[in-house]
């Protein structure tokens, strides 16, 4: 078994508290979530992007207290790409953003050493040794998430590249700084959900918390601000089957890895 180096695990702790920080302030108190980062969303779209980054941070957090490198890949991939678009996404939209705040130049930090260091990471680990048979994920479940991971992929590709038709077809209203701002984090969730499609049964446990967070979140964040989507719209209808049709397979696929993994460990004492 290959171990964490001190340096990687330090980075998931730090990406792990900015994420946590978010998340809890904007899905517990949004009215309050401009203390954490330089945006002032109404109460439904700091809960959602409060969702995605609750997810995001756990993962970052079992990243931080994993042993295996192996453990680890698809976390640092999703870190990567999560901080990586944001940062390019706040070069889309400088002037919207208050410098005068000190959750600007955090914001600014953040989405331009984490990806910096997140790259430095993925290249470390495929420099390093690699041993023993690999073990894919049950056939149902890397078709759940292969449609899942598809699916999510497509969509935030139109959040990131033509935010204005998201914006029209968006269930409540929306910006073009937040369809991209979406965008970002949820490529990373499309893209390790791709991942574990193919990846050791070993690595997939952390990657499955976060999948199987986020829609949960972001669907009891919708059914709390339930005023805002019309009625039987199709819009509404889609977003909250998504969500719901996510979370069944997000759990399915979880809770699948967690009993592999204990039977694994039943079968060596």
């Amino acid at each position: 078994m290959k171990r964490i180096s001190t340096a990687h695990r330090i980075y998931f702790f730090a990406v792990c508290s900015f994420g946590l920080f978010v998340g809890g302030m904007g899905y517990l108190a949004p009215e309050l979530i401009s203390w954490a980062v330089p945006l002032t969303p109404p109460p439904l779209h700091a809960r959602t992007v409060a969702s995605l980054y609750l997810a995001g941070g756990t993962m970052m957090l079992l990243a931080g207290l994993a042993q295996d490198a192996r453990q680890v890949r698809l976390p640092t991939v999703v870190a990567t790409i999560w901080t990586g678009s944001l940062g390019i996404v706040t070069l889309l939209y400088l002037d919207q953003f208050d410098t005068a705040l000190r959750s600007t130049w955090f914001w600014f930090f953040a989405y331009s050493v984490y990806p910096v260091a997140g790259v430095y990471f993925i290249l470390r680990f495929r420099r390093g040794p690699t041993s023993g048979e690999r073990a894919p994920l049950p056939r149902m479940n890397r078709v759940l998430l292969g449609v899942l991971g598809a699916f999510a992929l497509a969509v935030s590709l139109l959040l990131l590249f033509l935010p204005g038709v998201m914006v029209n077809v968006w269930p409540w209203k929306l910006s073009l700084m937040l369809a991209q701002i979406y965008g970002g984090p949820l490529m990373g969730l499309a893209v390790i959900a791709l991942l574990m499609t193919t990846a050791d049964k070993e690595e997939c446990f952390i990657s499955a918390v976060g999948i199987s967070m986020f829609p949960v979140l972001a669907l009891a964040a919708s059914l709390m601000h339930l005023n805002l989507f019309a009625p039987w719209a199709v819009s509404s209808v889609i977003w909250f089957s998504c969500l719901g049709i996510a979370s069944l397979a997000g759990a399915f696929v979880l809770m699948g890895i967690a009993a592999r993994k204990d039977s694994s460990r039943k079968g060596k004492q």
